[in-house]
Parts: C-alpha cells; sequence; structure tokens
C-alpha cells in the first residue's frame, strides 16, 4: 500500500501476491480467467451461429443442428485454452500436471 491508501503492483506488493504464486497466475484465478474467456468467446459464437442457422427448432433438435453446437462448443473451449496457454506463456496442451517421483 502506498500512503494515499491505493494498492501498488509492485515485486512484493499485496497485489502481486494475491494473483501471482512462485509458478504464475495462482489456480483459482486461472480458472476464473479461462471461465470468463470462454464466456465471452461462447456469447459471440453463438451471435455469430444464430444469423446462420435457427437455434431454436420447433420440435426435437436435428442431428445436423446438434453437430453444429458441439462443434461449436468444441472450437469455444479450444480457442479458451488457447488463450489461456499463451498468457500463462505455455504450449497449448501442456496442461499443469506435473510429477515429483524420488
Amino acid at each position: 500500500m502506498t500512503q494515499s491508501g491505493r494498492l501498488v503492483a509492485g515485486r512484493g506488493s499485496t497485489l502481486r501476491q494475491v494473483f501471482l504464486g512462485e509458478r504464475g497466475i495462482r489456480a483459482g484465478w486461472s480458472v476464473l480467467l479461462f471461465v470468463a474467456i470462454f464466456q465471452v468467446l461462447e456469447t459471440g459464437a453463438i451471435a455469430a451461429l444464430s444469423h446462420l442457422v435457427s437455434l431454436k427448432p420447433t420440435g426435437p433438435i436435428p442431428a445436423t443442428l446438434a453437430l453444429i453446437r458441439e462443434s461449436c462448443e468444441v472450437l469455444v473451449v479450444l480457442a479458451a485454452t488457447w488463450v489461456m496457454a499463451r498468457i500463462e506463456k505455455r504450449r497449448l496442451f501442456s496442461g499443469r500436471i506435473t510429477t515429483s517421483r524420488e
């Protein structure tokens, strides 16, 4: 904190300790950021897709519409994963699982 009561993002500051750990962004904030990125991308994808096809069919959902919607979801998840990989400076499918066998 500075003398005026504001938080400063310095080397040992409170903000840095809250958001960053030894290995980068803390896991909880990383998940929250992923969900936010996913929601933004999904909203955009649904808006774009709704201009191409009717997303609220009457009666049972046709197989082609289900395939289009699920494919769109997979692409949104991959895009959000790619964005998070860039933010965390990791490879796309590196994951965070590490083993420490002795």
